[in-house]
């Protein structure tokens, strides 16, 4: 037993180190490659409206052709992969998708990061997987070394050690998750953190929380969690079915380039009638949100508390864009979106009640949201308590907590994912 439970330390610490470092390569050279196209586009002269459509065009004419399989989400692959296929995932499709991903979110398509590059890393560790297979090891060992690959990229996106973990397992098979799956997982993603602090990487997501001195008095705020978590479960209902209805309606599975042309030019002109920050990554939302700032749109019509309504129509509009891109076919995830829907349901909050931006109350309406969100939408409220919790702090875990699993509750029906349903 003891020589057992050895083996098993040694594989889990080669698949760690592994996917920690290849993860960290494929998730910061794409942001690398996604920031240096935005900025071409930026200094092209052609308006950024108009570039959703070529990227429409690449992936619809050529990635797509060469690869079917690059399009969509790429979650669920990863997904069916471990679920039924002992981690087994095609290179060519891997390559594919890392171009698709930066074609359409480099050229304005509305969607996240963090979907498509555990797709792409769990493929890169899948291949490395069968290189192992010629040298003793089983198909079991290439299932666990796919989902390592997964975590690597969720803990590099998060700079969560624990909650990265939970999410690459936790999104698999959230009415039982396997402990010989958790395990590795999360000596992996605490590995990828550790390597990215001791390399002083800039963090994927810009989080700009301040430290605040004025720790909120819980009890008198739970109300108000309680009730973002309701908002959140309905809000991923609305989110979820919305996408289902998108991806039915648009034919996604057709990989028709006339529907994803369609899909484009609704996001660009979306974009264009309400806010240019709605397309691509939409990174800025993130870093204007917790720093309690930006130039928010339709701010001279409102302003002060009334603010609120320009949040909630920011949230509704982000999820209609990355809904429509993803469910014309196009390359882009859903974690990223969810973040930033969810901060701003608790910005929107904030603002309604008159809260002060960066004071505790603020925050613990922030976390509440987006961990809210990302529960009811992913259905994975550990992973999202945990990374809320890891992100803002451990004072914020009882409404990062809270919110997790009254929207867990709210949205359990719904399915972001196909596969889900089918574990």
């Amino acid at each position: 037993m003891f020589r057992l439970s050895i083996t098993y330390l040694l594989k889990w610490t080669v698949f760690a180190v592994s996917a920690s470092t290849l993860g960290i390569g494929t998730i910061y050279s794409f942001k690398y490659l996604l920031l240096k196209t935005l900025e071409l586009i930026h200094y092209s002269g052609i308006s950024l409206y108009l570039w959703p459509v070529f990227g429409t065009l690449v992936c619809g004419l050529i990635i797509y052709r060469t690869s079917p399989g690059s399009a969509g989400e790429g979650m669920p692959a990863y997904m069916r992969a471990v679920n039924t296929e002992n981690g087994n995932l095609s290179l060519k499709a891997t390559v594919c998708k890392f171009f698709a991903t930066l074609f359409t979110l480099g050229f304005g398509g509305s969607g996240g990061i963090i979907g498509p590059m555990v797709r792409v890393n769990s493929g890169i560790m899948a291949s490395l997987g069968n290189l192992f297979m010629k040298i003793g090891f089983t198909e079991e060992d290439r299932r666990i070394i796919t989902i390592c690959g997964a975590s690597a990229v969720c803990a590099a996106a998060f700079q969560s050690p624990i909650g990265a973990g939970f999410l690459a397992v936790e999104i698999l098979k959230r009415a039982n998750m396997r402990y010989l799956d958790l395990f590795p997982s999360i000596i992996t993603s605490c590995l990828c953190v550790t390597l990215i602090r001791y390399l002083n990487l800039p963090d994927i997501f810009p989080f700009n929380i301040s430290i605040v001195k004025d720790n909120f008095v819980l009890s008198k705020n739970i109300l108000w969690i309680i009730a973002l978590g309701f908002i959140a479960g309905g809000f991923s209902i609305l989110y979820v079915k919305f996408y289902g209805w998108m991806r039915k309606f648009m034919e996604r599975d057709s990989l028709s380039t006339i529907n994803m042309l369609i899909g484009a030019l609704i996001v660009s002109g979306i974009a264009f009638l309400v806010h240019q920050d709605l397309l691509s990554v939409s990174f800025s939302y993130i870093g204007n949100l917790t720093s309690g700032n930006g130039d928010w749109p339709f701010a001279k019509i409102f302003e002060g508390r009334t603010l609120f309504v320009v949040f909630i129509l920011l949230a509704v509009m982000k999820g209609l864009t990355n809904s429509i891109t993803v469910g014309s076919g196009l390359s882009g995830g859903f974690i990223g979106p969810s973040i930033i829907m969810g901060l701003f349901l608790g910005a929107a909050m904030a603002q309604f009640f008159g809260i002060q931006a960066n004071s505790g109350v603020y925050y613990a309406l922030l976390v509440a949201g987006m961990s809210g969100v990302l529960s009811g939408s992913l259905n994975a409220p550990i992973a999202a308590a945990i990374i809320g919790t890891e992100i803002f702090g451990a004072e914020y875990a009882v409404p990062a907590t809270l919110s997790s699993i009254i929207s867990f509750q709210i949205a359990r029906s719904s399915y972001l994912y196909d596969a889900q349903n089918d574990s």
